[in-house]
């Protein structure tokens, strides 16, 4: 197949989906896609536009179109409800055969305050580039009722992009976004690094508690021989276990163990410190090296810890828009 054939042959599919979208439009009782305008590139049926206006916008349509190839575009405004803009402008586009493979609809539904920025399959502007036309040109202007205003804005910058350039007003919009990217990830960033070095120094000061524990006992009975190992542990179990229980030491204890026996379990009892503990961990190294072991729903209530989250959550894509 040539791309002569194929172009006639897409051409030829795109006039048949405009006549299903025209016989579904009859079937439903909606109103018919209306004839392409006659003259100029505008169809005002909302009647939004002076004649003015309307003049201008067309004139500079014509000077576009004069300039290049990039892109066709045409505007169609309406003002009764004819179903989803996103379909109703796909079918006007299909029905009217807008350019040739660089059509652009732009579609102003004033009964339900929708837009919609139409591209045809094989034109250069993108939905991310329509939609930033729809967010930035003609959507403020549209909420202030300066409908010619966002038209006019919207022209230039959908041929600007069609040109494989981007509109100055848009480019500083990105440009300003990206600063408050910056911005918000860097101080995401000295947050994190301000939990990272207080966590840090958390640890360390309690290592110190446990390194000092550890010499007051050795100094109290020089025959104990502290390795690495236990050093490790120790330490461990101090940075979990930082503060003794409401109850005191033996009360608490006590209850674990009535629990633990209830429950056929071993749970870690409290050490207040490194000659209390040191025998428990000869006992059970791995109850005593760390958080231990708890019963279900009980703790030292004296754990510490923090809890991140969050998230965004980011979502786009099409031509749309409300006003």
């Amino acid at each position: 197949m040539t791309i002569s054939t194929a172009r006639t042959f897409h051409k030829l599919t795109a006039l048949a989906l405009a006549s299903v979208a025209l016989a579904g439009c009859a079937s439903s009782g909606e109103s018919k896609i209306p004839d392409r305008p006659a003259q100029g590139n505008i169809l005002d049926e909302a009647d939004i536009l002076t004649d003015s206006e309307e003049q201008r916008l067309n004139a500079s349509i014509d000077e576009h179109n004069a300039q290049d190839d990039a892109a066709r575009l045409v505007i169609h405004t309406y003002s009764e409800d004819r179903g989803e803009v996103k379909d109703y402008s796909a079918a006007v586009g299909n029905a009217w055969q807008i350019g040739d493979n660089n059509g652009l609809l732009i579609s102003v539904d004033m009964e339900n305050r929708e837009l919609y920025v139409s591209i045809s399959d094989e034109s250069s502007v993108t939905d991310d580039q329509a939609q930033e036309v729809v967010d930035s040109s003609l959507t403020p202007d549209f909420e202030d009722g300066r409908y010619y205003q966002g038209l006019e804005k919207a022209v230039d910058d959908l041929y600007t992009f069609a040109s494989g350039n981007t509109p100055a007003a848009i480019a500083e919009e990105r440009k300003t976004e990206n600063i408050v990217l910056i911005v918000v990830f860097s101080l995401i960033g000295l947050f994190v690094a301000l939990v990272l070095g207080w966590a840090w120094l958390e640890r360390r000061k309690w290592n110190r508690i446990a390194d000092r524990e550890i010499a007051e006992a050795q100094a109290a009975d020089p025959s104990l021989e502290i390795t690495d190992e236990i050093t490790k542990a120790y330490r461990s179990y101090r940075r979990h276990h930082k503060k003794p229980p409401a109850q005191g030491e033996e009360e608490f204890n006590q209850k674990r163990r009535e629990q633990a026996a209830e429950d056929g379990a071993e749970y870690t009892l409290y050490a207040g410190n490194f000659q209390t503990w040191i025998p428990l961990y000869f006992a059970s190294p791995t109850l005593y090296s760390g958080a231990g072991t708890n019963p279900s729903g009980g703790d030292f209530g004296s754990a510490s810890g923090s809890s991140f989250g969050g998230g965004s959550t980011f979502s786009g894509g099409g031509a749309g828009g409300s006003f």
